[in-house]
């Protein structure tokens, strides 16, 4: 005769106990900087009844810093691996992180970080906070010394597609940098895409530079390096950022969830 034994469930460890899904909620360095990063380099759908897909998409060089966005929202979801379609970028691969949830998506439409927004993007509440443009270059922009004649000059540039994203950025640069000289372009690369693009050069780009990546906070590696060399050559050194700055945004980190995780309490950042 078999006997029938009841047996507890196992504890699975799922992204539903792990993910922190009030990371958004409080305006911080961290917070505006990845809102900014998501709003240039991220996407959130919809399908069905499911929870809404937050994903963030980055350069096959840019693991590390994909790391530290999983960190920062405590995400167990994978790394993927894909292949761009299309014009110039098809044999190239990117990465790919995405998370579900219904809590994070509502707090980043606060900031206006919605689904289909690449046409219609607009900063709400940090359209001012250097932190959140600085996540923007990171994910859409470019900072660079170019040659002009000859002539190596400093360049920082953000394109996206959105007119009034773009057009935000120009007027946080004129705040920031009274008198600067901005750059506004509209370009159409294709017949079926616009891009809008704000460049500043020179001394304002060095003061641009200064004030987005001189303070140590979260940035991407390679962008920051390039921010520090430009203020290295062009600027005060006396301002640039410090090595312990770099050592501390440069490290690659991993977080391990606990093994008993509870909903909405706090792990120290990374940043």
């Amino acid at each position: 005769m078999m006997r029938r034994t009841r047996t507890e469930p196992r504890h699975r460890l799922t992204r539903e106990n792990t993910l922190d899904e009030a990371a958004f909620d409080v305006v911080t360095p961290e917070s505006a900087y990845w809102v900014g990063f998501l709003m240039a380099a991220g996407s959130i759908t919809r399908a069905g009844t499911r929870s809404p897909a937050i994903a963030v998409t980055t350069a096959d060089e840019d693991r590390t810093h994909l790391e530290r966005f999983r960190a920062f929202v405590r995400a167990m979801d994978p790394i993927t691996v894909g292949t761009r379609d299309g014009f110039r970028d098809a044999s190239r691969s990117y990465l790919s992180v995405q998370v579900r949830s219904g809590r994070l998506a509502k707090t980043l439409a606060r900031y206006g970080v919605v689904p289909y927004k690449t046409l219609v993007a607009r900063a709400f509440e940090l359209e001012n906070d250097p932190h959140f443009w600085r996540g923007c270059i990171d994910g859409g922009g470019s900072i660079a010394v170019s040659r002009d004649e000859g002539v190596r000059r400093p360049v920082i540039s953000f394109a996206c597609r959105s007119r009034e994203l773009a057009g935000q950025f120009a007027d946080f640069a004129r705040e920031t940098i009274p008198g600067c000289d901005i750059q506004e372009e509209t370009r159409t690369p294709r017949a079926y895409c616009v891009t809008h693009t704000v460049v500043l050069r020179g001394a304002d780009c060095v003061r641009m530079a200064r004030a987005l990546y001189g303070d140590g906070y979260a940035a991407l590696p390679r962008k920051l390096a390039a921010a520090q060399e430009i203020l290295r050559e062009f600027g005060d050194d006396s301002v640039a950022p410090g090595k312990e700055a770099v050592a501390c945004i440069g490290e690659a980190t991993r977080w391990t969830p606990p093994l008993s995780a509870r909903p909405g309490t706090l792990q120290p950042r990374l940043f």
